[in-house]
C-alpha cells in the first residue's frame, strides 16, 4: 500500500508539472507516438499499459494499446491476472477553428481477468458454510467515448488529459460454485470483485485519464 501511495505521489507530481510547463500555444497534431497510462498501476485491477496512436489524417488517428493486469504482489486481498485490449478513433478540432489541441473519441476496451482466491459458500440451503477455492472468470466489454486535450511538453514529450464516459458489460463466471451454493450478494466473491454473483451486468462508466505520450516524427 506504501508503495502505491509513492506512485500516486509520483503521478500527480507529473501532472502538476505538465500544467506548469504545458501551457502553451504550440500546436500538436500525431504522427506516430508511443503512449503510456501511468494511471494503470493504480487501477482496481492494476497493471502496465502501453499503446501506440498513428495518424492516418492530419485531424484523425487510431490508437490501440494494451494492457498486462496483475496484483504485483501489492495488494494481499486480490489474487488475480489478466489482460486488456483497447482500440480508439480519435478526431482532433480543426485546425482552422481549434488550434488548441482539443479532441474527441471512440473507444472499445476489451478485459479479461481470471481470479483465485478462497471464500466461505453457503450449502444446502444454508445449513452449512464450506471454504472454496475459486476460479472466477471475469470479461469485460466498454464502450467508451472521450473528450480531451493534448499538451505538448516539448518536440518528444506531450500529455493528454479526458475525460472518458460510456457503458460496460460486466460477465462474471465460475465453474468451482457447486449447484446447491447459495451466494449472498452481501457478501463479494472474491477480493471485492463488483458484483458478486455469476451472471452479466451494466454498468455506467466515467472517469479522468491521463497518458504519456513519446512521440516520433520522421519529417523532424
Amino acid at each position: 500500500m506504501k508503495m502505491a501511495k509513492s506512485w500516486l505521489i509520483i503521478v500527480w507530481a507529473l501532472l502538476a508539472s505538465s500544467f506548469l510547463f504545458g501551457q502553451s500555444n504550440e500546436l500538436y497534431r500525431p504522427n506516430f507516438s508511443v503512449k503510456y497510462n501511468p494511471l494503470a498501476f493504480l487501477a482496481y485491477t492494476s497493471g502496465i499499459e502501453l499503446g501506440i496512436e498513428r495518424a492516418i489524417r492530419p485531424d484523425a488517428s487510431i490508437h490501440l494499446g494494451a494492457s498486462y493486469l496483475n496484483d504485483f504482489g501489492i495488494f494481499p486481498d486480490r489474487n488475480f491476472s489478466g489482460y486488456k485490449l483497447i482500440s480508439e478513433y480519435r478526431f482532433y478540432s480543426p485546425i482552422s477553428k481549434d488550434p488548441n489541441n482539443k479532441f474527441i473519441a471512440l473507444r472499445f476496451n476489451f478485459k479479461k481477468v481470471i481470479a483465485n482466491g478462497r471464500t466461505y459458500l453457503d450449502r444446502a440451503n444454508g445449513n452449512y458454510q464450506e471454504l472454496i477455492d475459486l476460479t472466477v472468470d471475469n470479461t469485460t466489454l466498454e464502450f467508451l467515448g472521450v473528450f480531451g486535450k493534448v499538451y505538448p511538453l516539448n518536440t518528444w514529450l506531450s500529455l493528454d488529459l479526458s475525460v472518458v464516459a460510456g457503458a460496460k458489460r460486466l460477465s462474471l463466471s465460475s465453474d468451482d460454485i457447486p449447484d446447491d451454493a447459495f451466494i449472498n450478494l452481501t457478501e463479494p466473491l472474491l477480493f471485492n470483485v463488483i458484483p458478486n454473483a455469476p451472471g452479466d451486468y451494466w454498468y455506467p462508466v466515467f472517469r479522468l485519464q491521463a497518458k504519456f505520450n513519446f512521440e516520433f516524427n520522421p519529417s523532424q
